[in-house]
């Protein structure tokens, strides 16, 4: 499980999209939100996504790999 959420609003032809992610722990948390076009969906995606890991949630998703890794390592 990787605690990750995101929510999409859309009104009219604009796109609103929050998203956050969460270290195990809960101690880290990172947020952001992206508003434009519902036309550009995917890259208003990308580029939110973009944001959180470069905020610091490619740290959280290397850590959780990691950990899923050594749960894997047979004895």
């Amino acid at each position: 499980q990787v605690p990750i959420g995101a929510l999409g609003e859309v009104n009219g032809n604009q796109l609103r999209l929050q998203a956050v992610i969460v270290s195990l722990n809960g101690e880290k948390l990172f947020r952001d939100e992206i508003i434009g076009e519902v036309r550009e969906a995917e890259t208003l995606g990308r580029r939110l996504a973009d944001r959180l890991l470069e905020m610091g949630g490619l740290e959280i998703l290397e850590e959780i790999r990691r950990m899923s890794q050594e749960s894997r390592v047979e004895w």
